[in-house]
Formats: C-alpha cells, sequence, structure tokens
C-alpha cells in the first residue's frame, strides 16, 4: 500500500465485503482494491522483462567466464587466476575434485597397464 499498487477500501465497520446493486449494475467493494496494480501492469512487465534480459546477460557472461577459465586450465592446471575465477563463479570446489578423481583413474590406468607389460 506504500507504493500505491493497492488500495484499501474501508467499510463503515471495518470489515471486507461487496455490495451489489442489480438494478444500476454497480457494487460497493470493501476491503483491497488491486486496481492500481492492473493501472500500472504494463509497467510492471516491462520492469520484469528488463530484470530478465539483465539475469540472461549475466548467465551469458558468466558462462563466458568460465569457458575462458576452462580454456586457461586444460592449457595451465595450476593457474591460480583461472582457478580463483572458477572459484569466483562456484565450481571451483567441483573442478578440485573432478581433478582428484581423474587423478586417481589415470593412476590405477597406468598401474594396470604397467602390471600387464610386466607379465
Amino acid at each position: 500500500m506504500l507504493i500505491g499498487l493497492l488500495a484499501r477500501r474501508d467499510s463503515p465497520n471495518r470489515k471486507r465485503f461487496t455490495k451489489h446493486n442489480s438494478h444500476e449494475g454497480k457494487a460497493l467493494r470493501f476491503g483491497f482494491d488491486l486496481s492500481p496494480l492492473f493501472e500500472r501492469l504494463h509497467e510492471i512487465a516491462a520492469i520484469a522483462a528488463e530484470v530478465l534480459k539483465e539475469h540472461e546477460q549475466i548467465d551469458y557472461l558468466r558462462t563466458k567466464i568460465r569457458a575462458a577459465a576452462n580454456a586457461s586450465l586444460t592449457k595451465n592446471p595450476k593457474d591460480e587466476i583461472a582457478l580463483n575465477t572458477e572459484v569466483y563463479t562456484g565450481r571451483g570446489h567441483t573442478i578440485l575434485l573432478e581433478r582428484e578423481k581423474t587423478k586417481r583413474r589415470t593412476m590405477k590406468l597406468r598401474r594396470l597397464q604397467h602390471a600387464k607389460s610386466a607379465a
């Protein structure tokens, strides 16, 4: 109500109800009036569309940063700037866990290959 999206229409007894006049086709409505909200519907929809556009832009840029960081980490796995970028975008811990799993799998495969070649 403070920003003008709702209006309150108080009845004499402070209750919410509607009183219809069937002869004139009118009604007295007491309680919350949503007409100010509907009057500004186009403005609110435009603001919502702008926010969605901004979120899409943020997601696009975040993906672009992740791709650049991933390419940098592929070239140099110890690149601190790229690692910090991944931590900032929320994927650093996941990437480190994936690397540890890959390292364990690689070591296991190398041991098996060594055992086969030694036999």
